[in-house]
């Protein structure tokens, strides 16, 4: 949870529990929150919004989860509306490397820059990119998203059900 300078006011690092389903995710993004808001000495009613980053392409203006190889059953599931219902609280959604890169560039290394390319590499490949101060997108909305990528066909097996993913 931050302020909004970017000040980290209280966290919370926990499993999502992905493969019980949506409803455990959800539940524990509520407890996550609690957790969160417990350290800030915060209540949820001083809460402005909710922002919640998701990996893969997402749609930000419809706030849906299309697809997520890491996330077993989630196709086109509505996560704003779900958790904007839930806290009742406006809540936006963002691919998460696009998340961190605009927050890198507001209050991090990339502060000051125009522009900025932000990696990371954790389930999957992604990147967020900054142009002129703005997010890009690009036109179909995942520019940056490199993906879930096989890199060894006869690697380890991964959660979405292939072998040797990065």
């Amino acid at each position: 949870m931050v302020d909004g300078s970017g000040r980290v006011l209280g966290d919370d690092i926990g499993f999502s529990r992905a493969e019980e389903g949506l409803e455990v995710v959800l539940e524990r993004i509520e407890e996550s929150l609690d957790a969160a808001l417990g350290k800030a000495g915060v209540k949820r009613e001083g809460l402005a919004g909710l922002g919640i980053a998701s990996p893969g392409a997402v749609d930000v203006v419809r706030g849906i989860v299309p697809d997520a190889p890491q996330l077993p059953g989630w196709q086109d599931v509505p996560l704003a509306r779900l958790l904007g219902e839930r806290f009742g609280l406006p809540t936006l959604l963002e691919n998460d490397a696009s998340a961190a890169a605009l927050g890198e560039h507001r209050f991090g290394a990339g502060r000051g820059s125009r522009h900025m390319l932000y990696i990371t590499v954790s389930t999957g490949v992604g990147g967020g990119i900054i142009i002129d101060g703005e997010l890009y997108r690009g036109k179909s909305g995942a520019a940056g998203e490199m993906g879930h990528v096989i890199i060894d066909m006869n690697g380890p097996a991964c959660g979405c059900g292939a072998r040797g993913c990065l």
